[in-house]
């Protein structure tokens, strides 16, 4: 959700920064504002770092923040190519538009939130710290809201089974 709204702000400051006029300086300080509001995509990908080990994550993330800073050249790029401000803006707006609508199709809807779990039926192993080979096994919330859900089921349905039988 968070992506889609950045995109969606980066958007449409680069479509209003290309066809505003050039002196309507309202209009164009808007632009700019929803160009760096898009910038808080970068707050979205820092969670991708807790995909790797513990020993790359902080590569990993200084590899991020440096594309992120690295990515300013584009407007630089932008206003090198042409002189025309709607060409540049204007193209760049759409290839956003694009990223856009990929993230919108592509993104999961809901957060995955990973909790570790014991792998081994000693309840005081709570942390899901197997001792005897070091490994963490995570479970994603998500599965935690399914097996709910089935199981919610599963007692409505007995529930009205019940109820049946005693009429």
């Amino acid at each position: 959700m968070t992506a889609c709204v950045s995109l969606l702000a980066a958007t449409c400051g680069c479509l209003g920064i290309a066809f505003c006029d050039a002196n309507n300086n309202i209009l164009l300080a808007i632009s700019l504002i929803l160009v760096g509001l898009g910038s808080s995509v970068q707050l979205c990908l820092q969670p991708v770092t807790g995909l790797f080990s513990f020993q790359y994550q902080v590569s990993i993330l200084a590899s991020l923040s440096g594309a992120f800073q690295v990515s300013g050249l584009m407007f630089f790029a932008l206003t090198s190519i042409s002189t025309d401000r709607r060409l540049g803006f204007g193209m760049f707006g759409v290839i956003l538009l694009g990223l856009l609508l990929c993230a919108v199709y592509l993104l999961p809807q809901r957060h995955f939130i990973f909790k570790a779990v014991s792998t081994t039926n000693n309840d005081s192993m709570s942390s899901g710290i197997n001792a005897s080979n070091n490994s963490i096994s995570f479970k994603s919330i998500e599965s935690d809201y399914i097996e709910e859900q089935q199981s919610l089921k599963s007692i409505s349905s007995d529930n009205h089974g019940e109820k049946n039988r005693s009429n």
